[in-house]
């Protein structure tokens, strides 16, 4: 569809919000950011980072009803959350998920939000690229993220990102600080799977391996004698976590390869149930996409230039 029927389909489901805080003066402005309506029951979906925090959330429709929310839930990995308004169901427009894992780089997709507070704004552009990954509390990355150069700017997140037949692929969440036309957007796939639980307990658990580590390059391979060029090499490992259960191990000295200081002297993964892990986000994407707290995996490890495979049970992602 051309881009003005898109943005007629969508702005009706397209909200602004507003939160506030509580001070001794009374209720101070805090932050503002964009959302989209979920289904007739009043479930609206923004980004965990513009409600967080908040005393009071505020949520402006283009119809001009103006109306306080409460919030079900939140996932910070995810930067996902649910907020909740009581409003009759006819007055609400909510969206059509689309299947980000259908998205094509280079297909023409749209943002739509209130970027410096200027509602009902619609910029356009293509998908940059997939599976990227962003930066999220405790040192954990938010994975599977869409890269877009439609413009995107404070105010535009947890509004949708939209293709051209009018679904929502994905949530509009973040910049690269300084950049023009760098955007990211959290993937369907992600919203379509953590909803279910957010709103049934307001929270999702994600998998949790319980290491941290380095991608393989040329360098640390040569350095560490190993004849792989791809993988993960653990650096630490959390005492009382899966891996250290599992019996993983991490690595015992620092060493400056290539310029860079590295953990050394651990496990290096290469595989995850029977698939190449290339680097760490393979890792992660593979975690998120098919795993819950509880599973067992199977990791294909070199150890000592010997590969073993190793069986995790994962646990549970700490709060961060």
């Amino acid at each position: 569809m051309p881009i003005p029927k898109v943005f007629d389909i969508i702005k009706d489901s397209v909200v602004r919000i507003k939160t506030q805080v509580q001070t001794t003066l009374g209720f101070e402005d805090y932050a503002q950011g964009s959302g989209f309506v979920y289904d007739h029951e009043g479930h609206i979906l923004t980004n965990n980072h513009v409600i967080e925090d908040a005393d009071k959330t505020i949520v402006t429709f283009t119809s001009g009803n103006i109306t306080e929310a409460t919030i079900v839930g939140a996932d910070p990995y995810s930067d996902i959350a649910v907020i909740k308004v009581d409003l009759p169901s006819e007055t609400l427009h909510p969206v059509v998920l689309g299947n980000s894992s259908n998205l094509i780089i280079g297909e023409p997709v749209v943002a739509i939000g209130n970027p410096f507070g200027l509602s009902d704004t619609i910029t356009a552009g293509i998908v940059s690229q997939v599976e990227r990954s962003l930066s999220a509390p405790g040192g954990y990355r938010v994975v599977d993220v869409i890269q877009l150069d439609a413009a995107i700017n404070p105010g535009n997140s947890g509004g949708p990102l939209v293709n051209m037949i009018g679904e929502v692929v994905g949530m509009n969440t973040a910049i690269i600080e300084g950049s023009s036309g760098v955007g990211f957007a959290i993937p369907s796939e992600t919203i379509t799977r953590e909803l279910p639980s957010l709103l049934a307990t307001g929270k999702y658990a994600h998998s949790w391996l319980g290491i941290s580590g380095n991608d393989i390059n040329l360098d640390l391979a040569e350095a560490i004698e190993l004849n792989y060029t791809y993988g993960v090499l653990i650096g630490e490992i959390v005492e009382g976590g899966p891996a250290d259960i599992a019996g993983l191990m991490g690595g015992d000295r620092t060493e400056t390869i290539g310029g860079n200081l590295y953990i050394v002297g651990g496990d290096v993964i290469v595989g995850i149930n029977g698939l190449k892990v290339r680097n760490f986000d393979d890792l992660s994407v593979y975690l998120e996409r098919n795993t819950r707290p509880g599973d067992t995996i199977n990791l294909i490890i070199i150890r000592n230039h010997q590969k073993i495979t190793k069986q995790v049970i994962l646990g549970e992602r700490p709060v961060p």
